[in-house]
């Protein structure tokens, strides 16, 4: 009967899904997994820091040419000023005008050179940070390796099950409809295993306990006959 070759395929992909999450679920799988996820929490950082240092260079050149601009702008107001002798009223506000011109330039210039300091400091803050990472990330490489040494040990000394139970699944596959495997994967994908579940009680399912409705129970009347359930998805099958 068909439903004995699926129980046998389901008998095997359980174990092997059984054998994947103690893979999955051991303290070296997880030691493995939190070393990858600091590296790469730590490395985005890097990436993060190095587009801030992009940035601040930008605006360090621009602001070089805002100083370069402001010391030619105080040398040509500065001759602007010594040329007026200030005899007339005329020159005086000239004078002053100029004055308040230079007194503006000598405030751009001092405000970028202090924009300078900041981004000077802010640069070596990053060089800092950023070496202090990098370090971090070798060190945390150095104990992933370990840790993916110890985790090897535990999945080569299941491997000759996995290998046999995956070589088993391989040929059970090749002898089930490709309805009855979508059928499986599709309920399989919805986290409801086992898949397929007797009728018990004559007219539960056992993956749920929910009481089919009569209708499909109407239908399971032969040993192998299954169906969907209509409250869990599961296939319910009378052996």
């Amino acid at each position: 009967m068909m439903i004995n070759k699926i129980l046998e395929f389901q008998t095997a992909d359980m174990k092997l899904f059984r054998l994947e999450k103690e893979l999955r679920d051991s303290a070296e799988y997880k030691k493995v997994e939190l070393y990858k996820k600091n590296i790469a929490i730590s490395a985005d950082t890097v990436k993060k820091f190095d587009l801030e240092s992009e940035d601040i260079i930008s605006s360090y050149d621009r602001i070089n040419e805002n100083i370069a601009q402001a010391e030619k702008d105080i040398g040509e107001l500065v001759f602007a000023v010594k040329s007026i002798s200030g005899e007339t009223e005329r020159e005086l506000n000239e004078y002053e005008f100029y004055l308040k011109k230079l007194e503006k330039a000598n405030e751009i210039l001092a405000n970028n050179e202090k924009e300078i300091d900041k981004i000077k400091k802010r640069i070596a803050e990053i060089l800092a940070n950023t070496s202090k990472l990098l370090l971090g990330i070798q060190d945390t490489q150095e104990k992933k390796k370990q840790a993916d040494a110890e985790f090897d040990k535990i999945k080569n000394a299941k491997k000759t099950d996995a290998d046999a139970l995956i070589k088993e699944i391989a040929r059970l596959k090749a002898e089930l409809p490709a309805d009855v495997l979508e059928t499986y994967k599709t309920v399989k994908d919805g986290k409801k295993l086992p898949v397929f579940v007797k009728m018990v009680n004559k007219g539960q399912c056992l993956g749920c306990g929910m009481d089919l409705p009569v209708g499909m129970t109407s239908k399971l009347k032969n040993p192998g006959d299954y169906s969907e359930c209509p409250n869990c998805g599961r296939i319910v099958y009378i052996d």
